[in-house]
């Protein structure tokens, strides 16, 4: 498995888009624009296996964790903005 953090210029971001499913959430502008909204990192992790692809701006990561914490509810809200692909 590869594992690499991606930051709004990386051009693997756009690249592994290209072969993924997405709408305008997933988009590094968007995240970008959206971390000046929330003072956070305009970031994503790239995990790659064979034909496998996971792309969760790093936002979305965090909702994974708050949804362990907090239950189904929240992760009902964020979770539609992982891409999981094969």
């Amino acid at each position: 498995m590869n594992i690499v953090t991606l930051d709004v210029n990386h051009p693997s971001w756009l690249a592994a888009l290209k072969q993924l499913p997405h709408d305008v959430y997933h988009l590094p502008d968007y995240i970008a624009i959206d971390a000046r909204r929330t003072k956070t990192l305009p970031e994503a992790f790239l995990l790659q296996e064979n034909d496998k692809i996971f792309l969760p701006p790093t936002c979305c990561v965090l909702a994974l964790i708050l949804a362990n914490l907090w239950g189904q509810k929240f992760m009902t809200l964020f979770l539609p903005m992982v891409i999981l692909a094969s």
